[in-house]
């Protein structure tokens, strides 16, 4: 079979033909329906082959693209498995394509597989002309179908999705459950409360997620080793436990193995933060992230990483030569930050956002004036529109940096919250010609007055401020570094 799709602003169609000996069967009608079905018979298969390629020319001379893979169509009877192996290699390859997906539909439905159903209700979910009546009854039905077989897809990962298994119970209490959500027949997000060594092996071997775009886990559990259970014997070669690992890392090695680490492009580890916080900053963490560097390594459709975690290895994070498609980076907690190795990896082009904020209870930070004119002079972070950058030394000195590399001109969103910048930082922001460009500057929790906060009101730039602090301190107490203590304390 081969598929085609033409789109316009008022169409969105597809036309599937497929050519069996000497007939070929025509599907075409709008993307989301079944359409409608024609079969043609020939003289001899070489007649039948002929028309169809005549047919194939006429749709592409009218702008049809064609959204399988360029071969020549294959006389005889068409192998099905091997054709669903070639419609899921085209799922890998481009996850959101609605032709491609309803030819799997399609195929599925031939061989009686309910997926079929399921694949054909989702892309109909994703006609934004539907009413809202419609709407509501394609989303019962999709319902239905994953109630009557989602159980038997996700096999053994079923009781950690549908019975929460190991979830706490004032977890639930609190509304956090494992989720699991499909898109076009496969499991497309998964959300963990906590994960262990038992369930990550679980979902790393689960056929139905070996296409997974997103992936969350909040926590991790402390494991002793195997627990000997269904879905938890090792595989040789592939997820024997290595001697050097610690019980705290334990519940990630199983994902090591897992096929969907090619297909991630959404990833967190670590629970959210509350960002708006009052006098002291909540931040709690207890995620170890020592091989989050090696897992991200293997995840090379990555777009968004967001990491929560302590110990996580940025040296050998942002040097990563596979984050080519990284978009955003978001690292908190952390007591290690090679912001010079990050800004310097060719690699990071696409980079729109990079948000830090480390660990607290150290003497000296972890983020420095340094690190910020790394970014600012970088020639690889041209994209760059978000920056959060917490918890610095750089100050005054780091809003000059800003306006000097023309890093502020770069900027949409700028923040600076928990610094010890003061007004005479401030007027170098804004004396740039670029600041009024900002949609937000986040200076809270620096050493800004009422006169310069006053003079940014007037500025016309969204902005926040709460929580300046007041009076003079003296070099080395504790006072003058307080800033660097409003961190993760564990």
């Amino acid at each position: 079979m081969r598929t085609f799709t033409f789109t316009d602003a008022k169409s969105y169609k597809f036309w599937n033909i497929d050519l069996s000996g000497t007939s070929f069967t025509v599907v075409y009608g709008r993307v989301g329906t079944n359409g409608q079905t024609q079969t043609k018979s020939f003289a001899t298969p070489e007649q039948a082959e002929k028309e169809a390629n005549k047919l194939i020319a006429e749709k592409v001379k009218k702008g049809y693209t064609e959204t399988t893979s360029a071969t020549p169509i294959a006389s005889g009877p068409v192998d099905v498995p091997t054709t669903l192996q070639s419609l899921e290699a085209a799922r890998s390859d481009n996850p959101d394509e609605l032709a491609a997906a309803q030819a799997y539909a399609d195929r599925l439905i031939e061989t009686g597989d309910p997926r079929g159903e399921l694949i054909q209700v989702q892309i109909s979910l994703e006609n934004p002309d539907l009413s809202p009546a419609e709407r509501e009854q394609f989303i019962a039905t999709e319902q239905a179908i994953l109630a009557d077989y989602q159980r038997a897809w996700l096999g053994n990962a079923a009781e950690y999705f549908i019975d929460q298994r190991d979830v706490h119970e004032w977890d639930i209490n609190q509304g956090n459950r494992n989720t699991a959500t499909w898109r076009f027949g496969w499991l497309d997000t998964v959300s963990l409360v906590r994960c262990n060594l038992r369930l990550s092996r679980m979902l790393a071997r689960c056929p139905m997620a070996k296409f997974l775009t997103e992936l969350n886990i909040s926590e991790t559990d402390y494991e002793d080793g195997y627990t000997n259970e269904n879905g938890d014997s090792p595989i040789p070669g592939i997820d024997d436990l290595p001697e050097e690992i610690d019980e705290y890392q334990m519940a990630l090695h199983g994902l090591f193995s897992a096929p969907f680490l090619g297909t991630l492009k959404r990833v967190r580890f670590g629970s959210i933060e509350e960002e708006n916080y009052d006098d002291y900053c909540p931040f709690n963490c207890h995620f170890a992230g020592d091989q989050l560097a090696q897992l991200i390594e293997r995840m090379p459709r990555i777009e968004e990483l967001r990491l929560f975690a302590h110990r996580v290895n940025t040296q050998k994070l942002f040097g990563l030569k596979s984050l080519t498609h990284l978009r955003v980076i978001q690292l908190y907690h952390n007591d290690n930050y090679d912001v010079k190795r990050l800004a310097s990896n060719a690699a990071c082009a696409n980079l729109e956002a990079i948000l830090f904020h480390p660990h607290a209870l150290e003497d000296e930070p972890m983020l420095t004036v340094e690190g910020l004119e790394a970014i600012g002079k970088s020639k690889h972070l041209s994209k760059l529109r978000h920056l959060r950058y917490r918890l610095s030394d750089a100050g005054d000195d780091g809003c000059q940096v800003i306006v000097d590399t023309k890093l502020l001109k770069r900027l949409k969103q700028l923040d600076l919250r928990h610094g010890r910048i003061t007004d005479t930082g401030l007027a170098t922001l804004m004396a740039s010609p670029d600041f009024k460009n900002l949609e937000l500057l986040d200076i809270s929790r620096n050493r800004i007055t009422p006169d310069g906060i006053a003079r940014l009101q007037a500025s016309g730039v969204p902005f926040l401020a709460s929580h300046q602090a007041t009076g003079t301190y003296e070099p080395g107490s504790y006072e003058e570094s307080e800033y660097l203590y409003a961190g993760d304390i564990e």
